[in-house]
């Protein structure tokens, strides 16, 4: 996983849904993956919300959840880049101290 899936995922995680276009370089290899699957929703002439399910029409489109899969993905690479960021910064420490000296 790179950094921008992390991302996309992680905005899935925070939202019900996102909007993820067809030309998303990582959209196939996170359908693939079963990190994310496509939602149904009503699309009125403002908006999802804007008129009742009577009226409006059914849409497949753009918008994805993410999956109990997905999230743990998103878990998994969140504790290894944990250790990655930590080493980073005590790196930077170190060498802000040894310029100091």
């Amino acid at each position: 996983m790179n950094f921008s899936i992390y991302l996309r995922l992680l905005r899935m995680n925070h939202r019900k849904e996102i909007k993820v276009k067809e030309k998303y370089k990582y959209r196939e290899f996170m359908l693939n993956n079963n990190w994310m699957e496509p939602t149904r929703s009503y699309a009125g002439p403002e908006g999802p919300e804007s008129s009742p399910v009577v009226f409006s029409t059914t849409v497949t489109g753009d918008y994805f959840k993410i999956t109990s899969s997905g999230r743990s993905a998103l878990f998994d690479f969140r504790w290894r880049l944990l250790p990655i960021a930590i080493s980073t910064l005590a790196l930077l420490i170190s060498f802000l101290a040894y310029l100091k000296k």
